[in-house]
């Protein structure tokens, strides 16, 4: 095969290793054969395939994202969007630039993420994909009431819920969404529509299913009996969002502590591969000593025979 199949070739195999082994939670051998793939491609090859490298640094940011490790998930994204250039994929480009916001979100840069989200929705616009500005405008709306911005949330819950497309005919939100209903609950009971957030507090914790989401259910009751005066229903409510946020960061911390296992056999796997590695390399030394000896000694030898 030709040289540039041959790398090219070697890029992709080490990127569907990593993808396996992602899907098996091995995410410390995903992210070593994922950084094999970028270090596989030839960047010098003006056919290289840039699609590929970006997808394959997108992987690596989203398990840096993961494991909390944002800046490094910052960096791969970085990676992402100056191959999307270098490929010419608007699309491609677009979304690591809103993924660049969930991950300051995640980081906890809620002022940064609501910068960068505006920007990627403004992008779409640009690029004449509504549907997916309008998308991207629901991650922001929970933030921007916080900040009191309740003018623009309103602007965005619009744009939301009539071009996203993630809403059925019946104005039912798609599965996995349902967190929305805190969002334009919080909203509404900023702007005192009250019986209207708690109808959709309520709707949000009747259809959930992570702990995350059902916190901000009971975090949006606690706030409106606060805002009513209900002392007794305030710390009902209070001691649930508790529950659900202990409940949320037990889940959490499974998860970490199945990666923090995975991390440690990976560790034990190259420490045990190393220690190999050197008592090869310690057995070649003493060979190639035992031969450069017995060299010197026959040499030795011949010299007192014949000289």
């Amino acid at each position: 095969s030709s040289p540039r199949g041959g790398r090219e070739g070697a890029m992709l195999a080490h990127y569907l290793l990593g993808r396996c082994y992602d899907d098996m939670g091995e995410a410390p051998l995903a992210l070593e054969e994922f950084h094999n793939a970028e270090n596989a491609a030839d960047t010098t090859d003006i056919q290289l395939d840039y699609k590929v490298l970006a997808r394959i640094h997108g992987q690596a940011s989203n398990l840096f994202l993961q494991v909390e490790d944002y800046d490094d998930a910052i960096q791969e994204n970085k990676a992402v969007r100056r191959c999307a250039i270098l490929a010419s994929d608007t699309l491609m480009f677009i979304s690591a630039h809103e993924m660049l916001a969930s991950i300051y979100e995640a980081k906890g840069e809620t002022d940064t993420a609501l910068v960068i989200r505006d920007q990627a929705i403004d992008l779409y616009e640009r690029a004449g994909m509504h549907n997916r500005a309008a998308r991207c405008t629901g991650s922001s709306i929970d933030n921007l009431v916080e900040r009191g911005e309740l003018e623009k949330a309103g602007r965005y819950i619009h744009e939301y819920e009539t071009a996203s497309g993630v809403f059925d005919a019946n104005g039912e939100i798609m599965h996995g969404l349902e967190v929305y209903y805190y969002s334009k609950g919080l909203y509404l009971l900023r702007n005192g529509h009250l019986a209207a957030a708690e109808s959709l507090f309520r709707k949000e914790l009747m259809l959930s299913e992570r702990y995350s989401q059902r916190q901000a259910g009971y975090k949006g009751l606690r706030e409106l009996f606060q805002i009513l005066g209900k002392s007794d229903s305030v710390a009902k409510y209070a001691i649930l969002e508790l529950q659900m946020c202990d409940s949320a960061n037990i889940q959490h911390s499974a998860e970490s502590y199945q990666h923090m296992q995975s991390l440690y056999k990976y560790e034990r796997m190259r420490q045990r591969a190393y220690s190999a590695e050197r008592k090869k390399h310690a057995t070649e030394i003493r060979l190639l000593y035992y031969a450069l000896l017995t060299a010197i000694l026959l040499f030795a030898l011949f010299v007192s025979i014949y000289v």
